[in-house]
């Protein structure tokens, strides 16, 4: 799909869609097409920081670790909320052992 000729604002509402879609898809354990909802989300708006924390809740729950951890860190330079971000981070690296 051309981006170029997309709104900035129907962007964000088409990357919010796919992460909706993305929840309900981890919501029913179905990990891959979840990623694949929230890659849709990413393509259409990479600045969102809670779609890189819900793609690695999804790496995290299929025992990705360190490409759970790259997106929280990537979520992170995107300044996700610390309230969000730390569960996450400290889950995963207890999980780690690090």
């Amino acid at each position: 799909m051309n981006f170029e000729n997309i709104s900035e604002e129907v962007r964000v509402m088409i990357g919010l869609t796919y992460n909706d879609i993305g929840k309900a898809l981890y919501k029913g354990a179905s990990f891959d097409q979840a990623i694949t909802g929230f890659n849709e989300a990413i393509n259409f708006d990479g600045l969102n920081p809670g779609f890189f924390l819900n793609r690695g809740d999804c790496y995290r729950a299929k025992g990705l670790l360190e490409t759970a951890l790259a997106d929280y860190h990537h979520a992170m330079e995107l300044e996700a909320p610390e309230k969000d971000l730390n569960p996450r981070l400290g889950l995963l690296h207890h999980t780690l052992g690090t």
